[in-house]
């Protein structure tokens, strides 16, 4: 998904590390904005537990990934002192 919306947008290029397949975005962790049902973005809940240590935002298009609309795309979150983020 990210290597995708990176082919489309730099700002979702991150680190290799993030990249691999132990870590994830679990579909329960994905809600839509209550403004615009189209976007959707990315609700980490383990991060210490391989959950992408970020919270990320994309558009769905006729079914397939865009870039989200707005300046917010991708936002790495401090995970040294976080267990879990509610």
């Amino acid at each position: 998904m990210l290597k995708n919306l990176a082919k489309q947008d730099k700002r979702y290029e991150i680190d290799k590390k993030n990249l691999g397949c132990r870590v994830r975005v679990d579909k329960d962790l994905l809600k839509k904005a209550q403004d615009d049902s189209s976007v959707v973005f990315s609700t980490p809940f383990y991060p210490e537990d391989d959950d992408l240590p970020f919270v990320l935002s994309f558009k769905l298009e006729e079914g397939k990934l865009a870039p989200s609309p707005s300046k917010f795309a991708i936002e790495e979150i401090d995970t040294s002192d976080v267990t879990l983020v509610n």
